[in-house]
């Protein structure tokens, strides 16, 4: 099953329950999404069109907001966050920098977010940092988007 993927948004297509699900529900990851648009290729992975994501390990970053934001780092990724399309996450709100911040999911299981010199920086826990580990239960707000951190 290989993702559509339009100006930067892709949808996975389903089955059953809903016809389209946003990537960022199934697994916002490049390199697993195959986002042609990107360069990218790679394998999408099994989907529940409950919305039930298949069990990876890693870290799940999942924003408080309307619509909720789902966001997959396996094991020893490297990813950028940013409302570009230059950006592995593309996390189109306010106050989020083309290039906002790096999270690396290392393989001793941290999560390590670095501001990439945002215009607006980033908070764990409500600090701000420009860098800092992050863990289980830890809130990383990256313009107005607030996540909650688990592992």
């Amino acid at each position: 099953m290989a993702p559509a993927c339009f100006g930067g948004r892709c949808l996975v297509a389903c089955s059953a329950g809903r016809e389209f699900l946003p990537v960022a529900e199934v697994e916002a990851t490049a390199s697993t999404l195959g986002r042609s648009d990107q360069g990218r290729s790679g394998p999408i992975g099994a989907l529940d069109c409950s919305g039930t994501l298949p069990a990876v390990a890693g870290w799940i970053l999942e924003s408080s907001s309307d619509p909720s934001l789902r966001l997959r780092l396996p094991r020893g990724s490297v990813k950028t966050l940013g409302r570009t399309a230059r950006a592995d996450l593309i996390v189109d709100a306010a106050l989020v920098s083309r290039l906002h911040c790096r999270l690396t999911a290392n393989v001793s299981d941290q999560l390590v977010v670095e501001d990439l010199g945002s215009t607006n920086g980033i908070l764990v826990n409500g600090a701000r940092v420009d860098r800092g580990v992050l863990k289980s239960g830890d809130t990383l707000t990256v313009g107005r988007v607030e996540f909650r951190v688990r592992n």
